[in-house]
């Protein structure tokens, strides 16, 4: 998902942060539709680098926060997310 070695500035960091935001965005636009596939894929991405797990849980706070903190739904919907990926 993240690639340390990939300095803020770099365009290639854009690339990353889009195809995150992507996955998220298919996450919320095709929940029952593509949900399981989804969180599949995202598992299989952690098993292969753990070290991303934290970033993972890091960008769902992240965008939650961004609109006046994490709310009680939000936290709950977070929750879930990460107990699908084993996180």
């Amino acid at each position: 998902m993240a690639d340390d070695d990939v300095p803020i500035d770099d365009p290639a960091h854009n690339q990353i942060v889009a195809e995150c935001y992507y996955v998220f965005m298919q996450l919320l636009t095709n929940k029952n539709q593509s949900e399981f596939a989804i969180f599949e894929g995202i598992k299989k991405e952690i098993e292969m680098a753990p070290d991303d797990a934290g970033f993972f849980r890091a960008m769902l706070v992240g965008m939650a926060e961004a609109s006046d903190g994490v709310s009680e739904s939000e936290q709950i919907e977070i929750n879930r997310i990460l107990e699908a990926i084993n996180i």
